[in-house]
């Protein structure tokens, strides 16, 4: 493999300092671009492939800076090898967002440990509607499992080879394609019903993730500090109905001891933690940092339940009123209503539970089932 060769040897000092400026995606947004896929693009906007192009960042980083700079195992770790990184690369590409691309930036300020999910993930929707395919920054946190946009859970192998797909990819390919089949990850949406889309529309801690996301890539980052670990838990305690630390260890799936060690400055609170207590105490994640204020006021957790953190023993939540509105739906065409069986399993409740919740539309709901089936015969014949 050839060195790279970016410029001609006959160049300036200030010129050997520069790549061809590429702008980031998703700055400003939850959706921001990982370090890992700006690198990616870079490099195949210079024909190279990608960890070529970092060699290249860290040698350039040693000879012009006098920076020894280390290459991290992973460019989104909150690291001083990746911040470093980050930050040199920012110089040569003359774009100074890229320095806060991933989470090394976040190093200064705070490294929980293990913020990252073991392998790479993505959306295959989001792939198939993006005009220029990236990897979001969010697929790579541990605490998100869901896309937000789609409601569908992320992927982590290609359905194709049943392989998951490194940070590195091989020189020409598309950032949406397998690294080992080389066959497209993308899955074009299929359209969903009106009302079953209200249904599972219900965000989850991803869409809390991605909040948080978006507001470190506001203009108010200038204000993050390190999480206040301990107003969060007192406000979390608060909301809970028995208003002990055990009552919000068992909401959140942690030990209270765990919770005790974070309550005393013991150990740094994880990413997951904060986020499934900002969802228990209803505060924007964005203020636990100190770059919004603490009210929940225009913030996702207004809409997230708790239902979706992994209490052991908790009492499963339904939304009645979509349950209710597809009945009447499924009621207007007596020619497809299926049984009420059908009905409360494609709902995730028992026929119990719905003759209980709406016992004059149920009974009329089994009347039309049975006319229907009786229709069909006949038609047939």
């Amino acid at each position: 493999m050839t060195d790279i060769e970016i410029l001609p040897a006959a160049v300036t000092r200030r010129e050997v300092l520069s790549l061809r400026p590429l702008a980031p995606l998703g700055l400003g947004t939850g959706r921001v671009e990982s370090l890992s896929s700006y690198v990616f693009r870079l490099a195949a906007l210079h024909r190279v492939p990608g960890r070529q192009l970092a060699q290249y960042v860290q040698r350039t980083a040693l000879e012009a800076y006098g920076e020894s700079l280390a290459l991290p195992t992973r460019l989104d770790m909150p690291t001083s090898d990746a911040q470093a990184f980050a930050r040199c690369l920012a110089k040569m590409t003359m774009q100074p967002e890229v320095e806060f691309l991933g989470l090394g930036w976040l190093h200064e300020h705070w490294a929980p440990s293990r913020p990252l999910a073991a392998s790479s993930r993505w959306c295959p929707y989001c792939f198939a509607t993006m005009n220029t395919p990236y990897w979001s920054l969010a697929w790579s946190l541990a605490g998100v499992t869901t896309c937000p946009e789609h409601r569908c859970p992320l992927e982590d192998v290609c359905e194709h080879c049943r392989k998951p797909r490194g940070d590195w990819l091989p020189l020409g390919l598309n950032a949406a394609c397998c690294g080992h089949c080389e066959k497209p990850l993308e899955r074009q949406p299929v359209a969903v019903d009106p009302l079953e889309a209200k249904r599972i529309a219900r965000l989850d801690m991803s869409a809390v993730s991605q909040e948080l996301l978006g507001d470190m890539q506001s203009p108010a980052r200038a204000c993050l500090s390190r999480p206040d670990s301990g107003r969060l838990l007192d406000g979390a305690i608060q909301r809970t109905r028995r208003k002990t630390l055990g009552a919000v260890a068992q909401t959140a799936g942690f030990s209270e001891t765990a919770l005790q060690h974070v309550s005393t400055g013991r150990n740094t609170a994880s990413l997951d933690m904060i986020l499934r207590l900002c969802v228990i105490a209803g505060v924007p994640p964005g203020a636990v940092f100190g770059i919004r204020e603490w009210t929940a006021e225009g913030s996702v957790v207004n809409y997230v339940s708790t239902s979706f953190l992994p209490q052991k023993s908790r009492r499963i939540t339904h939304d009645w009123e979509s349950i209710g509105a597809a009945m009447s739906h499924a009621m207007s065409r007596p020619a497809d209503t299926p049984s009420l069986r059908a009905f409360a399993i494609r709902h995730g409740v028992t026929s119990k539970l719905l003759r209980q919740m709406f016992p004059a539309m149920s009974k009329s709901f089994d009347t039309l089932a049975k006319r229907g089936k009786r229709r069909e015969p006949a038609t047939a014949s």
